[in-house]
């Protein structure tokens, strides 16, 4: 993801990436109540991306991915430990 993070140029665009990744890997640890694997946050930001992508805004965009979090099958399927 560092990758992704550094091919932005715009220091704005850069500060808003890294923001959105700490609150979807944070939102992710909470919701599949542990270690979030990189390929569940790729998931979040693709969602997050799609919805900025559409006109959307920094807020829409991390509710777009909230929702996608929501229906997940690791979520619905996640115990209680």
């Amino acid at each position: 993801m560092q990758a992704a993070v550094d091919a932005f140029g715009q220091p704005e665009v850069r500060q808003k990436l890294l923001i959105t990744l700490g609150i979807l890997t944070a939102l992710g640890r909470r919701a599949y109540r542990g270690v979030v694997a990189p390929a569940q946050v790729d998931v979040l930001m693709r969602a997050y991306d799609q919805e900025r992508h559409d006109g959307g805004t920094f807020e829409s965009g991390v509710e777009f991915a909230l929702r996608r979090l929501l229906v997940s099958p690791e979520f619905l399927r996640s115990e209680e430990r």
